[in-house]
């Protein structure tokens, strides 16, 4: 006996549930479960328009129905039971170019939040593997070019007399040297991301006149972060290279007032800007895409720039804190 449903032996979840055509509203008599909006949570079942009386969101009906039930998305969300080395690191790639990650994570994507827990503090913990790992290797690499050349410098005397490689040095055994500010580094980049999730967090019941989801938010919040990873890496190297004043040992800019801040240069003064205002703008743009293409919120530039601006200020304020509570 034939089946008289044949798309849903083929596997397409969509077919047999879709009105002819594929363009008008899904067949409810046949769909087991509630859809829900994306961006909102708001039941969509027996709704006509494709589009969330509550928050406004337009949607694809195919693609909503599509994404509940697919499992083979290249996301660590969906693929970690499966390929959860493989997925992470793809996730982790694909994050790193937001103006294209945020064309192919849709909305309609479901979310799975332990997945997303685990995706933020690996990436975290890979920052700083990364980060050390980095400049040790830096370092390591000069000394065999150099022993190759028929030039090998003294175990101790070597570093002194290249203070740029002292500091490389130092920036890689940073966490072995017993400098309690070393995790003031931890803390500051930490709050970055809570203090970006907090303030839209607290928006999210105005944000565009949107009701977003927190679960939303976190996946926002969670792949917005591998790109400004990637550049705090390129940014510490490059103060390691560019301010050998013993930035990494003893010595870290907390404070504006403190007394080393004042003896650096202009040199020294236009790299710390230019490391700042990069590391701020790219974080803005990134979340600005996530909330434009993703969210598709109205004015997500504005809001981009507040919160990036407002979580750098509840980074800076959690150190200093972190910073005199230790001290003191």
């Amino acid at each position: 006996m034939s089946d008289p449903h044949p798309e849903t032996s083929t596997g397409d979840p969509t077919g047999a549930t879709l009105a002819p055509g594929g363009s008008g509203p899904p067949d409810w008599g046949r769909i087991d479960f509630d859809p829900e909006c994306p961006r909102c949570g708001y039941n969509l079942r027996g709704l006509e328009r494709a589009r969330c009386p509550e928050c406004g969101l337009q949607f694809d009906w195919a693609v909503l129905i599509q994404r509940h039930v697919d499992r083979g998305a290249f996301l660590i969300e969906h693929a970690w039971r499966r390929r959860p080395l493989r997925s992470f690191a793809e996730t982790a790639w694909r994050a790193l170019f937001p103006w294209r990650f945020w064309r192919i994570v849709q909305i309609e994507e479901s979310v799975c939040v332990p997945a997303l827990l685990a995706f933020a503090a690996l990436s975290f913990v890979l920052f700083l593997v990364v980060l050390h790992g980095l400049a040790l290797a830096m370092v390591v690499m000069v000394r065999i070019v150099n022993y190759s050349a028929g030039n090998p410098w003294p175990t101790i005397a070597w570093s002194w007399q290249h203070p740029a490689l002292f500091q490389l040095h130092l920036l890689g055994r940073w966490p072995l040297l017993g400098d309690w500010r070393y995790l003031l580094l931890s803390l500051g980049v930490a709050c970055w991301s809570i203090g970006i999730a907090l303030i839209l967090g607290v928006c999210q019941q105005t944000l565009g006149r949107c009701r977003v989801r927190k679960m939303q938010i976190m996946r926002v919040v969670s792949y917005v972060m591998p790109p400004i990873y990637l550049w705090l890496i390129v940014v510490f190297h490059l103060i390691a290279l560019a301010l050998p004043r013993r930035m990494f040992f003893g010595f870290v800019p907390i404070a504006l007032v403190d007394r080393e801040l004042m003896r650096l240069g202009i040199l020294e003064w236009s790299v710390t800007l230019f490391c700042a205002l990069s590391t701020f703008s790219l974080q803005a743009i990134c979340l600005a895409l996530a909330l434009e293409r993703y969210l598709k919120l109205d004015r997500p530039w504005r809001v981009g720039i507040v919160a990036t601006f407002v979580a750098a200020l509840f980074s800076y304020t959690m150190v200093v804190c972190a910073s005199v509570a230790i001290a003191g």
